[in-house]
């Protein structure tokens, strides 16, 4: 699996830390400058990327 060869797991989220949430996506704070995005989209053929996990700068 791509996420375990290349070490983009990231597996210490803190759920308490949730802020908000779309049609496939929950949001979590990371730390003061940080929050963590996870995308649980649903998988196709069709489509490059099934799951995506992004961590961004607030």
């Amino acid at each position: 699996m791509f996420a375990s060869r290349n070490g983009l797991w990231i597996d210490d989220i803190d759920l308490s830390q949730y802020i908000s949430e779309g049609a496939e996506q929950r949001v979590f704070l990371k730390d003061s400058d940080h929050v963590i995005k996870l995308n649980d989209g649903v998988c196709s053929p069709e489509r490059m990327f099934c799951f995506s996990l992004t961590q961004c700068s607030i």
